[in-house]
Parts: structure tokens; sequence; C-alpha cells
């Protein structure tokens, strides 16, 4: 539990940090401070360890700077049907929702988000490009990924590729295996490993993905229905190997797990702040939309919870052991794919419910 209480000071003084830095810095908002008391934001959250950093490294800062409550009603279900639910009865009652693209693009096409005011959100010095969507501005670069026991796996004689994942003759041993959300990171690692190009993953050949899951699947101990077992699975050692986001580890890698990351081949793709159509407190969700863009509050952010975050100034505010460890650092960044491309995240949003159906026939057999 040492590394914990250190993760905690660390974060404990960075907040002390930003509290001064947002008091000290002149800001538009400061001499207002009284007046927007009364205010409030409603940003949807998805609770536990994540909502808890985010509330240090942003909710609370933007509180601080601006006077205005930020509520954060946590999502339960189907977020993209709630949203839905309230726009169309005309009784929107967050600003906020935190999607990933296909999501976000999928809500864009229903009407259900704004488009962003970029005439506000102008703090973006340093953001990944495809991070300024239209519809949202980018918040987590997110990498799905395998990771391995160093201990079962030592010096080089250890997985390097999805191929090598896939390959239980040549690295034998338990797996843990992603199944909640979407499966389609689960089809796509396995069509990398069986040497399918990025630009021709979509659309997706089933039979060829569940030929490789086929190899793995008497190999899979643990089918993880939360990032939470993930984390158990890798720090109790009860898997070898796993499909993971790289924050995830890296939170197994903190509580003592041997694991290790396997950059080449990994895949990534981008959670987003949209604001929802007809949100109630719209202007003041833009300016918390440029806020976010902060390089030291995302820095903070990751220092917390281990997400590599969308602006690239951030990495200049870690340790540099920390910044080796980011997908975003420059060593990592030529390594992992962008694969919600236009035309993949267009096959994704239109045939979701297909992979969904596909993937729950095959796991139950």
């Amino acid at each position: 539990m040492r590394r914990i209480r250190g993760r905690t000071l660390l974060s404990a003084l960075l907040i002390g940090f930003v509290t001064v830095f947002v008091t000290l810095t002149t800001s538009p908002f400061l001499g207002t401070v009284q007046a927007a008391s009364d205010k409030e934001l409603v940003v949807m959250t998805w609770g536990g360890a994540s909502l808890e950093a985010i509330d240090r490294a942003f909710f609370k800062p933007f509180e601080w700077e601006t006077g205005i409550k930020v509520l954060k009603p946590i999502a339960s279900g189907d977020m993209y049907g709630r949203v839905a639910a309230q726009v169309r009865a005309n009784n929107v009652e967050w600003d906020i929702v935190q999607p990933d693209r296909d999501l976000m693009e999928a809500s864009a096409l229903k009407g259900l988000v704004e488009p962003v005011d970029y005439s506000v959100v102008t703090d973006t010095d340093g953001m990944i490009p495809e991070s300024l969507n239209k519809w949202g501005v980018g918040f987590e670069l997110v990498t799905f990924l395998a990771t391995y026991n160093t201990k079962a796996f030592p010096g080089d004689n250890h997985p390097k590729s999805w191929a090598d994942f896939y390959n239980p003759e040549k690295f034998p041993g338990p797996r843990a295996v992603h199944n909640w959300g979407t499966p389609g990171w689960n089809f796509i690692s396995a069509l990398l490993a069986d040497g399918v190009p990025p630009e021709e993953l979509t659309p997706i050949d089933y039979d060829r993905a569940f030929k490789m899951l086929d190899k793995i699947k008497p190999h899979v101990r643990v089918w993880y229905p939360s990032g939470d077992k993930l984390v158990q699975s890798l720090t109790e050692e009860e898997v070898v190997m796993a499909h993971t986001t790289g924050a995830r580890a890296r939170m197994a890698r903190n509580y003592g797990a041997p694991t290790k990351l396997v950059w080449d081949q990994g895949i990534y793709y981008l959670n987003f702040w949209s604001v929802i159509k007809n949100a109630p407190h719209k202007e003041t969700a833009m300016r918390f939309l440029n806020f976010i863009c902060r390089p030291e509050l995302q820095a903070l952010y990751t220092y917390d919870f281990g997400s590599a975050l969308c602006n690239l100034n951030s990495l200049e505010c870690l340790h540099p052991k920390v910044r080796a460890d980011m997908p975003t650092s420059p060593d990592n960044f030529k390594k992992v794919i962008p694969v919600l491309t236009d035309k993949n995240l267009k096959w994704i949003v239109d045939h979701n419910d297909e992979m969904n159906e596909k993937w729950n026939e095959w796991i139950s057999r």
C-alpha cells in the first residue's frame, strides 16, 4: 500500500499547486465569483476512481476559479438512451456528457449534442488535432493493448505484439480478456494479430476474427466485466497476459502487479466532453470545455488516475519516468494505431448491434 499512499500524497501536493495557480492567475471570472456563485454546471460522470480524479483535477479548480458549482450525477445503464430521452422530452437535466468518439458521433447524428463553440474554446495550444472535434473536446486518449507479467516472461522472452498474445503455444498461460462495453476492440485486436492492415479492419471479417479468438478461448481464465476486475486479476497474478487499457495496467502496477505494456499495435481512441443539445447551462459548459484544455490540470489527472490526456503540452508537466510510460510520448505514439478513422467509425456505429450479437453468441458457446 506504500505506493498508493505516495501517489495520494503527490496528488495532494499537486492540488495545492493548482489551488495557488488558479487563485493567482488573472482570470476574467475572478471578478464575478460572488455573482456567479448561484450558478451551476451539471456533468454526467461514470463514478468510481475516475470521478474522484476528475473532481480533483478539473471540477474543484473550476469551482475555485469561477464560483460555479459542479454537480456530478453518476450515469447508470444506457447513457445514450438517457440523453436521448431528455432531449426528446425537452427536459434536459445534464449539461455535459463523456462519450467516446463513436457514441459522440452517433449522438450527433440524432441531434443530441451541441457543436462546440470554438470562439469560446480557444485555449487549445498543444491539443491533438483530432481531439478538437465539431461535437466535443477530447479528454482521455485511451489505449487498448496487451500487458504481460514480467515474472512469467522475463528478459526479452515476452509478447511483443497482438500476434504473440493470440499465440498460446509460444506464450502459454492464463489470460484475461475484455468482456464489457463494445466487443469491437476484441475483434480488432484479433484481426491485427492475424495480419490485417489497420486500413482494412472494417468491414469486420467475423470468421477471421473468431478463428483467432478460438485459439485463446480455452486459455482465458478471466472474462472481465469491469476495469476493477481486470486490475484485481493482474494484481493477484491470476493471469499472465491481458487485454487492457494503459490506465488500468498502470493502476495494477501501482498496487504491485509485475506488469509491462506492449506498445506495438496498441489501439488508441479518444473519449470526449460533449455538451448536450439545449443544455440548461450551455454557455458555462463551453467555458468548462475551454478550461479542461489546460496542460497543468491534465497532468494532475494523469498523476492521479494514470490516463494520458489530449494536450501534448501536459507531458512537460510530468516526471520523465511517468512521461515515458504515456502513449502520447513520442516513442510510444508512433507505435500505437488510431483505429477510429472516419471509415472504421462509420462502420462500427452502423454495426454496433450486430457486433454485440455476434460476440454474445460466440462467448456463450
